[in-house]
């Protein structure tokens, strides 16, 4: 009797802890990587040198240095890869079998290898003076300063430039 009980909850444990540890999977990993690159968890306040194969989390930075380069592959297949003096990361990240969601911070260069997906999907990258919804499976971001730089293929980029908080103005892209 007392081992049917522990097994039953040990059963019971695991269901309540399953989505917990879902919500905690790991969003990607580095894939590639060469020069500097620097990795900061999100709860941490200093950075720490990456590897390849280091996982990455919602809410975890990464960076490179004058001669830094690296590749991130994300849980749906999708690539980005970071340019060198770029700072990025991934505020939100959602897949689910119907749905796809991410908002990408980025200062530097970024492009960014966007798997097909037979659900809705909403992207954002967002640069200190700027934020573009994403419409393409291909696409390149590079921001110094004030500037914003956007290409995109198989899909037109929406672009908007924020003028004041939570207040957008659609760009001509």
């Amino acid at each position: 009797m007392r081992k049917i009980f522990f097994i039953v909850l040990a059963l019971i444990s695991a269901y309540c802890l399953l989505p917990t540890a879902y919500c905690y999977a790991a969003i990607g990993s580095i894939s590639k990587g060469s020069g500097a690159i620097y990795f900061k968890a999100k709860a941490e306040k200093k950075w720490a040198v990456a590897a390849t194969g280091m996982e990455i989390n919602e809410g975890d930075r990464v960076k490179t240095g004058s001669d830094g380069r690296m590749e991130l592959g994300l849980q749906d297949g999708s690539r980005l890869t970071i340019g060198n003096n770029t700072e990025m990361e991934i505020t939100r990240f959602l897949l689910d079998k119907d749905r796809r969601s991410a908002t990408i911070f980025i200062q530097g260069k970024l492009r960014a290898a966007i798997a097909k997906f037979s659900g809705k999907t909403n992207m954002w990258v967002k640069t200190p003076t700027a934020v573009a919804g994403v419409r393409g499976t291909d696409f390149i971001v590079m921001n110094e300063g004030k500037a914003n730089v956007l290409f995109g293929q198989e899909g037109r980029p929406a672009c908007y430039t924020c003028k004041m908080e939570y207040k957008l103005r659609p760009l001509s892209c």
